[in-house]
């Protein structure tokens, strides 16, 4: 049976043809790896960055990092596992802007904003809507 398929794909496909749809498809999962290893690069990237309090990711952990926390310092009420834009995410959860509804972990990305809409570290990435 294998015989008869591969006589019909030779029939229709010349040797050449079959050669250059392999190729292509090499080169689509080489580029695709690579896209992948890439975003992951960055990704770490940013995971090292926020791990070391550099939260505007500028190499340095600074002023403009910590003005994040201006005015809570010496507070006890603040509480991260309160969903203040009810949202269904916590800050503990991974809500990096929880007085906006629209931004947490599960939002879809949109392009035209500027903004991390879905909590990643990463503003606008492909797909976005």
């Amino acid at each position: 049976m294998v015989a008869d398929k591969d006589a019909v794909i030779n029939s229709m496909y010349t040797q050449t043809q079959v050669e250059q749809v392999v190729a292509d498809a090499v080169a689509a999962k080489d580029i695709i790896i690579t896209d992948l290893t890439d975003e992951n690069d960055q990704l770490e990237t940013l995971r090292s960055y926020y791990f070391y309090g550099d939260f505007n990711a500028d190499g340095d952990v600074d002023a403009a990092d910590l003005s994040r926390f201006a005015g809570n310092y010496g507070l006890t009420d603040i509480d991260i596992f309160d969903d203040e834009d009810e949202d269904g995410f916590t800050e503990y959860e991974g809500d990096c802007d929880d007085a906006n509804i629209n931004i947490h972990p599960d939002a879809e990305e949109l392009c035209s904003d500027e903004v991390d809409n879905n909590c990643n570290a990463l503003v606008n990435e492909q797909p976005c809507i």
